[in-house]
């Protein structure tokens, strides 16, 4: 029989709010787990497609050390490409999961987000294919003198071709994010992995074709990845060939205004930093190597983020005691997902380095930035998470503030290494200080934020 609350003595009733309390905590948390986990998949895909050529080209190229080197550059901007068009999945996601019942509705948005996709990677495509020279000696420092400027020219000048496929795949996930459907996205981008593992064990080594190799089995995966994931969609909802409509356009900006500022102060840090390092190629391959992997790590929170910003707006309007338990969840997963994240970090010289270098110069100058690395990672993975709750509550003045705050501490640092002869522990003091000014602003703010959204009459 149960018995009625009023009946129960303080210690009884104030044992049952703590229970609820703690149900309602789990709930809120498995529902964030729910929307995050099945995004991550569509996350690491460009770092994961990095990731492969890095560790193919140091097992199989002729000159592994140059190539690394080479790559390091690459990278960064294709690291640059990637913060730049995310946007794009968590626009469409936003807007697809608002009517995600009316097929009109969803086509009509598949069709502008793919429309909006091939303009902006078409433009990235023709930027890189003829501004490759400009990219890599001027604004990333490898100058035509260097031996690693016509391999990083060669890579980019191929890679370049896929970058419509790359943009239409994050709406594709977007939609299907939208709808509901995570296994899609996260299939594709497995079939693409497996395309550039295939293309670069056949193309680097047997057919002698190096970096080249390595941007075309690359290409050809982003392809694959693009048509698996748009190509179903296309089908099923057959959407009319029209001129996307001005609305369309303003609410695809609306929701992605913010995060495109953000991104974009991130894509500078990290493309500045093969700058500090490419005059030297012993320092530039080990900085490849470590950035990679730590680029591909770093992704572990973003669907955290992405969750944050898919869940919270609905549920502040909604039930705002829900939208304060959901934005606590994802701060505390945020600090998980930070500890698990520099824990895997720190596994890079002694586990992973191996499998990328022989040379003990390189491994001794990975070595050197190991435990800075980690710090860094962990600073970035417990900001990123809060990036959701501040965007997904409307605070997108406090997080553009807060990226650009951390880009400015950053590259302070970038300059002070350049001058001290291109100090690859510099290059990682400044990540970590890009990490560490924004998940300190975050944590200033969240107090705040957290009385808001009780309802605390004195918060204005």
């Amino acid at each position: 029989m149960r018995v009625p609350a009023p009946l129960l003595g303080g210690h009884a009733r104030s044992a049952l709010s703590l229970s609820a309390a703690a149900t309602d905590d789990t709930a809120a948390t498995n529902s964030v787990l729910a929307t995050a986990l099945p995004m991550l998949g569509a996350c690491i895909a460009e770092p994961t497609l990095s990731w492969i050529d890095s560790i193919c080209v140091a097992r199989f190229a002729a000159s592994p050390s140059v190539g690394l080197a080479a790559l390091s550059v690459d990278s960064a901007i294709f690291n640059m490409l990637a913060c730049c068009t995310s946007f794009l999945c968590t626009a469409t996601t936003n807007i697809v999961g608002s009517q995600a019942d009316d097929d009109e509705h969803v086509g009509r948005a598949l069709f502008d987000g793919v429309m909006i996709s091939l303009l902006v990677g078409g433009l990235a495509a023709a930027a890189m294919t003829f501004g490759r020279r400009v990219l890599v000696g001027g604004f990333l420092g490898a100058g035509a003198e260097s031996g690693i400027f016509a391999p990083a020219c060669a890579y980019l000048r191929i890679r370049a071709l896929a970058a419509p496929a790359a943009t239409a795949t994050l709406v594709g996930a977007g939609v299907c994010f939208g709808l509901g459907d995570q296994i899609t996205p996260v299939r594709a981008i497995a079939a693409a992995a497996a395309v550039n593992v295939v293309g670069d064990l056949l193309l680097i080594g047997p057919c002698g074709l190096g970096l080249s190799g390595a941007a075309a089995a690359t290409a050809l995966a982003n392809y694959a990845a693009a048509a698996m994931v748009v190509g179903p969609l296309w089908r099923r909802y057959r959407p009319r060939w029209r001129r996307p409509r001005y609305a369309d356009l303003r609410r695809f900006a609306a929701v992605s205004g913010a995060l495109l500022a953000g991104t974009s102060f991130a894509s500078l840090t990290y493309a500045a930093t093969p700058r500090v390092v490419s005059g030297d190629v012993t320092r530039a391959a080990a900085h490849q190597i470590a950035l990679s992997l730590w680029w591909l790590i770093s992704f572990v929170s973003v669907p955290l983020s992405l969750a944050g910003q898919s869940l919270l707006p609905r549920r502040l309007s909604a039930d705002p005691a829900l939208a304060r338990r959901t934005a606590l969840a994802i701060a505390r997963l945020g600090a998980y997902c930070a500890a698990l994240c520099a824990g895997l970090n720190a596994l890079i010289p002694t586990v992973w380095a191996g499998a990328f270098s022989k040379s003990p110069e390189v491994l001794a100058a990975l070595g050197s930035v190991t435990a800075t690395a980690a710090a860094a990672q962990a600073a970035l993975s417990f900001a990123t998470a809060l990036d959701g709750v501040f965007l997904g509550c409307g605070w997108r003045g406090h997080y553009v503030r807060t990226v650009a705050l951390s880009t400015c501490a950053a590259g302070a640092v970038f300059v002070a290494a350049s001058r001290c002869g291109g100090s690859l522990v510099g290059v990682w003091l400044g990540l970590f200080l890009f990490g560490a000014v924004r998940a300190a602003c975050h944590a200033a703010a969240l107090p705040l934020l957290l009385r808001k959204l009780a309802g605390d009459a004195k918060v204005e």
